[in-house]
């Protein structure tokens, strides 16, 4: 999953983040860990991350695609990859590496449970609509 090949060829190779293996994810995953401010750390990439006025988050425990679909709330795998942390269990988080705390801690981070599968938000107008639309003409 690491090899430089795979980060390279494959995508979804740079957001995995396996949790038996965390040294060589930060070594060798070239998107993740910098989007987090674990590797190559930058104020900047922080100020950038903070300049967004709301972040809205969509996520379902009906996704079937995401792994664990806490991510898409910014929860990973714990270290024994059976149970999962929450986006303030994180170290990321409680560090406030890219600014992810100071963000919610000013309520600027919505989460929303569309309860629908992964493949499903596209298909749905209505949701599309009432839910997400408003969130896009703010």
């Amino acid at each position: 999953m690491y090899s430089k090949i795979v980060q390279t060829a494959f995508g979804p190779a740079n957001f995995w983040r396996d949790p038996y293996n965390l040294d060589i994810y930060l070594e060798h995953c070239v998107t993740l860990p910098v989007l987090d401010n674990l590797k190559n750390y930058s104020e900047q990439r922080k100020s950038n991350f903070m300049s967004v006025d709301k972040m809205v988050l969509f996520g379902s425990s009906k996704d079937g695609a995401i792994s664990p679909w806490q991510s898409a709330w910014f929860g990973t795998w714990a270290e024994d990859d059976e149970n999962t942390l929450k986006m303030e269990e994180r170290d990321v988080y409680v560090q406030d590496t890219f600014g992810l705390k100071t963000m919610n801690e000013q309520g600027r981070i919505i989460r929303i449970d569309s309860e629908m599968n992964h493949f499903g938000y596209y298909k749905k107008e209505e949701f599309i609509k009432k839910v997400v639309g408003p969130w896009l003409v703010m």
